[in-house]
C-alpha cells in the first residue's frame, strides 16, 4: 500500500507470529487478552503478539495449519479481510 508507515510492517511481522504461535486468528486470540480477558499480558510475551485483526492462519486441504499471513496498514478490519484472501479463506 502506497503510503503505510513503516512501522506497519513490524506489525505484519507480529500478527503472523502470533497466528502461527497460537493456531488462531489474531482477531480470536484478542478475544482473551483485553484486560478483564483470562491472557490479559499475554501479548507482552514471545516478543509482543497482536490481538486484533489482520494475522489468520492457513489451512491445508485436510484443516491442519501449515503457516500463517499476517497485514498491517489499514484499520484491522479491512487488515483481516485482505489476510484472509490471501490464505484462500475468503
Amino acid at each position: 500500500m502506497a503510503d503505510v508507515i513503516p512501522g506497519a510492517i513490524d506489525v505484519a511481522f507480529k500478527k503472523a507470529h502470533t497466528a502461527s504461535l497460537f493456531r488462531l486468528d489474531t482477531d480470536e486470540i484478542g478475544k482473551v487478552m483485553h484486560p478483564d480477558g483470562i491472557a490479559y499480558t499475554l501479548q507482552f510475551t514471545n516478543g509482543g503478539l497482536i490481538g486484533f485483526g489482520g494475522g489468520v492462519v492457513i489451512y491445508d486441504n485436510t484443516a491442519h495449519v501449515i503457516g500463517a499471513v499476517g497485514v498491517s496498514g489499514a484499520t484491522p478490519s479491512i487488515d483481516n479481510q485482505i489476510a484472509l484472501s490471501a490464505a484462500g479463506r475468503k
